[in-house]
């Protein structure tokens, strides 16, 4: 049986049934000993009309091959720039982008514009290297400054307290550390930070360059804020340790908050006492039939009785809190609880926002210029659009 080809150049194709009937064995055929192989697919139905061979094997197409002297290069073919090949480049932690090629280009054609006798283009690995320069010069005076500065001393500041834990004290291989960013205060542990960077340290919120990061939990804007498990929203990782249902996937990163689906409704609908919004999820307090609610930063603020303690039994911590009522009644020396969010800035970060807002004084163009053998003019240019760049970043390192 054959079927005719579509074409006179294809190979013409042919169905040999003898095949498929040597190939089968009746049931009740005894079988000589020896190895045989175990054919796992199941007998199709459309092999009982044959096998399909090639009847003309010599018009089947071949391949070739060639060796080429050097591989070819394609439309868009990446090659990795040259300053990150080890040799006479040097390795720089920043790069250029749009912005910085344009005002390159617009400083160029002025130089050529006014005449200017020096003729030499400013090349971008300039700006790059001198950027880098400013960046290291502005972080190692900022921290030898809070390391000597007397304002920087936390022993000296009693309002310095962690985010999470709202201890005031730090202790060896648990060290407070602040964001350089928005000053946000943390012990080490209590924030996941496994090991404190030499130069800068910025939270999450900050190090993804978001500064509108609130809380979906409580909707408050700022603190200690990490990544929920699909890295969209933020929580604040108070509101992850005291709200039940809420888990964290690696205690020792403190990263990232899970479970966030797992909050009922009932706790989602709750309003807070202190805020008198309803929005996102709020803790009840522990006295018994006391239904009043708040959410964890709220109560934090007002000063609301709030402990954990660690249960022997089961082994696990247990979170208890009090409504302004109960704290007021458990703690009569205290007096009545101001529910007030108005909370004074500690003496700490207001000076280093002061020290962020005046970040380019810690760096010096003239330096710089040594330290390169850069042009005084050049780096004076250069100083000028990295101080406008930090401004315009919002005080973000530029820095890789």
């Amino acid at each position: 049986m054959a079927r005719k080809s579509s074409s006179s150049s294809d190979p013409a194709e042919l169905f040999r049934a003898d095949l498929i009937s040597a190939m089968k064995v009746s049931d009740l055929r005894q079988l000589q000993e020896g190895p045989y192989f175990a054919i796992k697919d199941p007998w199709r139905k459309e092999w009982d009309v044959g096998v399909q061979v090639c009847t003309n094997p010599t018009s089947l197409p071949t391949s070739k091959t060639e060796i080429l002297c050097s591989p070819p290069v394609y439309p868009g073919h990446f090659e990795l720039p040259q300053r990150m090949i080890c040799g006479d480049h040097s390795f720089t932690t920043y790069d250029c982008d749009g912005v910085d090629l344009c005002w390159l280009e617009t400083v160029n054609r002025q130089k050529r514009l006014k005449a200017i006798s020096d003729t030499g283009v400013i090349s971008q690995e300039d700006l790059q290297r001198a950027i880098v320069a400013f960046e290291l010069k502005c972080q190692c005076n900022m921290a030898r400054a809070i390391a000597t500065e007397e304002d920087f001393a936390i022993e000296y500041d009693d309002t310095v307290v962690c985010d999470v834990c709202k201890e005031k004290e730090g202790e060896e291989n648990n060290e407070m550390i602040f964001c350089d960013s928005c000053n946000v205060c943390v012990h080490q542990a209590c924030y996941g930070v496994l090991s404190i960077p030499q130069f800068s340290w910025l939270c999450r919120p900050c190090a993804a360059y978001d500064t509108s990061a609130h809380c979906v939990l409580c909707s408050s804007e700022g603190g200690a804020l990490k990544a929920t498990q699909y890295g969209s929203r933020w929580v604040h990782v108070n509101c992850a340790l005291w709200i039940p249902e809420v888990g964290i996937g690696n205690i020792e990163k403190m990263e990232p908050i899970t479970k966030i689906e797992d909050i009922p409704t009932t706790r989602w609908n709750l309003v807070c006492c202190i805020c008198k919004k309803k929005q996102g999820a709020c803790i009840q307090c522990s006295a018994n039939n006391c239904i009043v609610s708040y959410h964890v930063t709220c109560g934090f603020k007002v000063g609301l009785e709030m402990k954990s303690r660690l249960d022997a039994g089961v082994l696990c911590v247990l979170n208890e809190s009090y409504c302004p009522r109960h704290t007021t009644l458990r703690k009569p020396d205290s007096g009545r609880v101001q529910l007030s969010l108005e909370t004074k800035k500690p003496i700490k970060s207001v000076r280093l926002q002061e020290m962020e807002d005046d970040f380019y004084s810690y760096a010096s163009s003239n330096e710089v210029a040594v330290e390169l053998n850069m042009k005084p003019r050049y780096c004076e240019l250069f100083y000028n659009y990295w101080k406008l760049k930090r401004k315009v970043t919002g005080h973000h390192l530029l820095m890789l």
